[in-house]
């Protein structure tokens, strides 16, 4: 069975990078972040991707927290 691929909030691509969410939005508009929409229309972010590009941009990627929930 091929695993659903995981995507990450505005939220949570705005805290790899150090940035505010409507900065990750507007990249996203200017089409420096790949972006795919859901059902619903929320924008989601290919966590493979955004790694990939936090990485080549020399951003220090911080440790995920087990999802569960928000604090």
């Amino acid at each position: 069975m091929v695993e659903p691929r995981r995507l990450l909030s505005r939220h949570e691509v705005a805290a790899i990078f150090g940035v505010s969410p409507h900065t990750v939005y507007r990249w996203a508009r200017e089409g420096r972040l790949p972006v795919l929409m859901t059902l619903g229309g929320r924008r989601r972010y290919p966590a493979d991707e955004v790694e990939r590009l936090a990485q080549s941009q020399g951003y220090m990627l911080r440790t995920r927290r087990p999802s569960g929930g928000r604090r």
